[in-house]
């Protein structure tokens, strides 16, 4: 039991470091469409910095860090009513970002459901 919880612990950990790697693909995506945000790096960097301390709760094991993710979903979704439906934002930004939803959901959903395997 203790070690497919530490197990769900570090796949949620991934996934959260995987989201910060489509954080980084997505701002050299708007970088190469849009070279004149410079606001937009400062937000990347504490983007960054959130779900990477995030992440790093997480694979310590710390079983209040499942509230931090849910609130991370929370923000990601509201984030996502206003940025899928900007016209001036690029297509390929848009597809990156719901799949950074996608992954910070099933990071969650990781956290707060218990999968394990039946043992015949």
């Amino acid at each position: 039991m203790e070690n497919t919880l530490r197990s769900n612990f570090i796949k949620s950990s991934n996934l959260l470091f995987m989201t910060l790697g489509l954080i980084i693909i997505s701002f050299v995506i708007t970088q190469m469409f849009i070279p004149n945000e410079s606001n937009k790096l400062s937000l990347v960097i504490i983007n960054l910095i959130l779900i990477g301390s995030i992440g790093l709760i997480v694979r310590q094991g710390r079983n209040w860090a499942k509230y931090l993710s849910l609130t991370l979903i929370i923000l990601y979704l509201i984030e996502a009513s206003f940025f899928l439906i900007n016209p001036e934002v690029n297509l390929i930004t848009q597809i990156v970002f719901v799949v950074q939803i996608m992954l910070v959901a099933w990071a969650t959903l990781i956290l707060f459901v218990n999968f394990q395997k039946k043992k015949d």
